[in-house]
């Protein structure tokens, strides 16, 4: 079986007001940001590689009022927030040792935070191929980048899983053939896997 996941909210804890309030502590300034930056457009764009982190930070101060150092703090040091969930580095060996499976990797993720977690974790060799959105300038939900995928890898869709925490990011996958699951917790997935036919 292929077994394709995704990084944030999946193997690493995501939560961007947390970050915020971590760096800034400040309600107003919180909500600002994600009103104005997370949620705006160009977060996508961020995503995808056409944006830069410097960009991001002005483009960000500019919408949002708040000082350029905050934005610049903020952005800055989310990789370094992003630890993994409890079990699923564990899952993964299991689904490696099983020595049945193709592992990989489908990610939205700028190059900035990418290049960083690459170096800081040591797990990159379990998966046989990684894929990420900022690297190859396409992103989740649109079609391209799953077929790009299926295609780098010699990947068959009805032979494949994708995990993923967002709905909207699982339909282009089924519209391809390929099963998912919704991420809530390990033993979750670990169970839907199982359901899915994969072996541990």
């Amino acid at each position: 079986m292929n077994i394709i996941f995704d990084l944030g909210g999946v193997v690493f804890k995501w939560d961007f007001a947390q970050i915020i309030d971590h760096e800034l502590n400040d309600i107003n300034k919180r909500n600002l940001i994600i009103e104005h930056m997370f949620k705006h457009p160009d977060w996508a764009e961020f995503d995808k590689g056409t944006l830069t982190i410097e960009d991001m930070i002005h483009k960000g101060a500019e919408r949002t009022g708040v000082e350029i150092n905050d934005i610049r703090k903020v952005m800055t040091q989310i990789p370094y927030h992003l630890e993994i969930f409890d079990g699923i580095m564990d899952l993964i060996a299991e689904l490696k040792k099983a020595d049945r499976h193709r592992l990989f990797v489908l990610s939205n993720m700028p190059v900035e935070f990418t290049d960083y977690l690459e170096k800081r974790f040591i797990f990159w060799n379990d998966f046989e191929g990684v894929l990420f959105s900022g690297r190859i300038n396409m992103i989740k939900p649109e079609l391209e980048i799953y077929k790009f995928l299926i295609e780098k890898y010699s990947i068959n869709p009805h032979e494949a899983v994708f995990i993923d925490d967002k709905e909207e990011n699982l339909y282009p996958a089924s519209q391809l053939g390929i099963r998912t699951i919704k991420f809530n917790n390990t033993s979750q997935c670990r169970n839907e896997l199982i359901n899915h036919g994969v072996s541990l």
